[in-house]
């Protein structure tokens, strides 16, 4: 690692492993809390993570304040109408945005990131190279990454409210990643599934289900956040019919234990729409007779 990735966001005096520990359920910290170590993996595999060319042109949109008409379209439910003025008036990214975005992202600095001490005391408490470890740091990862987002929304606070802010933040994480990433907290009837790492996508032709990823997957993610020399971007990590384990986000998660915050999902309201019964509603059973036109206004008279 260089002399950047060692200084920037490490060593900061933040309360030592003790204080963590202690204050768990209560305190948000900065990475200026883990120690040399855990500190510089997380650092390092954060710098690869924001120069990706997809996390660059997330981040830019953000800044220019609006998301290019191909990021719309790419959207589950996010088409536009025809004839949309954003069809004519960003298509692409206003001049310089790009430049200033890379700028940003080239003076980040880490500490400004703040993790629930929870979190931070688990990733630490885990060896590096453990199977908790990677877990853990991939948590670290997407928290980073929805928050770098917020952050920039919030440049100018005079337009961009909190609760916007958080959307923007999982919109972005769900753009850089391929969805929000979630984890197998476990429920009352059976016990967490510590390896597990699921997405919860937004794109179109992409299932909006939530899937767990293969392990192919989130070994070639692990490889490219800890490879002394990583191999090309594995962003966004798209499923497709091989990622079978899937939980409906229709369910309450407290039920299905796959969540990142309690908070972040609330239950369907019984009037919600269910995306399950979108193809029921589309398609009628084989043996239902549709009346045709003559046969209705005949039923009519």
């Amino acid at each position: 690692m260089n002399s950047e990735e060692r200084l920037v966001g490490c060593g900061s005096s933040e309360p030592t492993d003790a204080r963590i520990n202690a204050d768990a359920k209560t305190m948000k910290l900065s990475v200026g809390a883990l120690d040399s170590r855990h500190c510089e993996l997380f650092v390092r595999a954060l710098r690869r993570v924001l120069s990706t060319d997809d996390a660059k042109l997330t981040y830019a949109q953000i800044i220019d304040g609006l998301p290019l008409i191909d990021t719309v379209d790419d959207t589950v439910g996010g088409g536009l109408s025809y004839g949309h003025p954003l069809y004519d008036m960003h298509d692409k990214l206003c001049e310089g945005v790009m430049e200033r975005t890379e700028e940003m992202s080239a003076s980040f600095d880490p500490n400004v990131l703040k993790f629930d001490s929870r979190l931070l005391f688990a990733y630490q408490a885990a060896s590096p190279g453990s199977r908790a470890f990677r877990t853990r740091l991939i948590e670290m990862i997407a928290v980073a990454v929805n928050q770098v987002a917020v952050i920039l929304f919030q440049l100018d606070s005079s337009l961009h409210k909190d609760d916007v802010a958080d959307m923007v933040g999982y919109w972005a994480e769900s753009r850089i990643l391929g969805g929000v990433v979630l984890f197998d907290r476990g429920t009352p009837e059976r016990e967490p599934d510590p390896d597990a790492v699921f997405l919860h996508p937004d794109r179109y032709e992409i299932t909006y289900r939530i899937y767990q990823l293969l392990g192919s997957q989130k070994q070639q993610l692990l490889d490219f956040l800890l490879f002394d020399t990583p191999g090309p971007s594995p962003f966004p990590i798209l499923g497709d019919k091989k990622n079978d384990r899937r939980v409906d986000p229709e369910e309450d998660i407290e039920a299905t234990g796959v969540y990142r915050d309690i908070w972040e999902r609330k239950p369907l309201p019984l009037d919600g729409s269910d995306l399950r019964q979108r193809d029921r509603a589309k398609k009628p059973p084989r043996d239902l007779k549709i009346p045709q036109l003559p046969e209705i206004v005949e039923m009519q008279e």
